[in-house]
């Protein structure tokens, strides 16, 4: 008898979970070739997102905007409390799952590891999200 073949990824960082208010727009690689309606743009010109996951790797955050993977976007997002710590910084779109009819997408990016000063940047904000007690997930995704 066969077994099963499953796709297992291993996560290669922490993941810190939470629900982070969020703003994203379209990075220049990206901006020639993507237009996004404006009814679905804030004032700033943003998307506004829920970011929902935070690694050494990148981000998953919420959007009712689709956004293609090899996209490249800039993602603000700002944790709040006492005191108010904001984060900034380019990523490319690596994934993106349909999560309900509204529509709600959940994106995964992936930040450029090659940068040493956003690695200096998401090591300060994993350094606060363990200071504020988020929630852990790592190990195995099982996807059939």
């Amino acid at each position: 008898m066969e077994s099963p073949q499953f796709d297992l990824t291993l996560r290669r960082f922490e993941r810190y979970l939470g629900d982070f208010p969020g703003e994203v727009s379209i990075g220049p690689a990206s901006a020639p070739a993507i237009r996004i309606a404006r009814s679905a743009l804030t004032n700033a010109g943003t998307v506004s997102v829920r970011v929902v996951d935070f690694s050494r790797g990148g981000l998953g955050f919420k959007a009712g905007v689709y956004f293609p993977g090899g996209c490249s976007v800039h993602v603000k997002m700002t944790l709040e409390g006492t005191p108010v710590f904001r984060f900034d910084a380019p990523l490319i779109v690596r994934r993106v799952t349909m999560l309900d009819g509204k529509p709600t997408y959940y994106i995964g990016a992936a930040f450029d590891p090659a940068d040493a000063a956003l690695d200096a940047k998401v090591a300060r904000v994993i350094d606060e999200l363990k200071a504020r007690g988020a929630t852990v997930e790592m190990g195995v995704r099982h996807a059939g």
